[in-house]
């Protein structure tokens, strides 16, 4: 909660989702909180309500599926949230964004690391984390 005396704006925060298997993402999703705080107290609350939301989030089926591997190809340059578009176009959301976005494997949300969206992102950032690893090819 905001410490007494601290101006905090309330508004609309996102928990995001990407439903797959091992291989790809079939559905995105997504839950809509109204929250005030700082930015990290914001990110926090997100954080805990990820065990639930992704139960109850709204969901999206992707026409064609979308390899995990192009998704952290679109983390790489900067484009976390492009696959988002449509959902966010659906619900009106503002072009600024508080969010968080979780990979929901085979039934169970994984977290992998927290890192900025809007910047590129690196595969040594997720050094040891599932979706880090390179994938082989053979």
């Amino acid at each position: 909660m905001p410490k007494p005396g601290r101006k905090t704006m309330r508004e609309a925060c996102f928990n995001l989702f990407l439903y797959g298997d091992d291989l790809a993402i079939s559905k995105l999703g997504v839950a809509v909180h109204q929250l005030d705080g700082s930015d990290q107290e914001k990110v926090s609350v997100l954080t805990s309500l990820v065990a639930t939301d992704y139960e109850v989030a709204r969901q999206y089926p992707l026409q064609n599926p979308l390899e995990w591997s192009g998704y952290h190809a679109l983390q790489r340059v900067g484009q976390t949230l492009k696959v988002f578009e449509h959902v966010f176009r659906d619900l009106d959301a503002p072009i600024q964004l508080l969010i968080v976005v979780t990979p929901v494997v085979n039934g169970k949300p994984h977290f992998e690391a927290q890192l900025p969206v809007a910047s590129p992102i690196y595969r040594s950032d997720l050094k040891g984390h599932q979706f880090g690893r390179a994938r082989e090819d053979g």
